[in-house]
């Protein structure tokens, strides 16, 4: 089963294709192109919530 990241808090992809709706791979696509590691935990939280209306947990 694939896992999102490895260790203790690894989510397996079927948990977040349910709860966000897309998968893993999409996500990280979309967050390549939105380029997470410039606009940082913060902001990307916020575009996810707006975006995609996604809870802050899973955003």
């Amino acid at each position: 089963m694939p896992v999102t990241k490895s260790g203790p808090r690894a989510i397996r992809d079927e948990v977040v294709k349910e709860k966000m709706g897309k998968s893993t791979d999409k996500w990280d696509a979309i967050l390549d192109k939105w380029s997470r590691e410039e606009n940082g935990h913060t902001k990307t939280a916020a575009y996810l919530a707006k975006e995609f209306g996604l809870s802050g947990w899973w955003a």
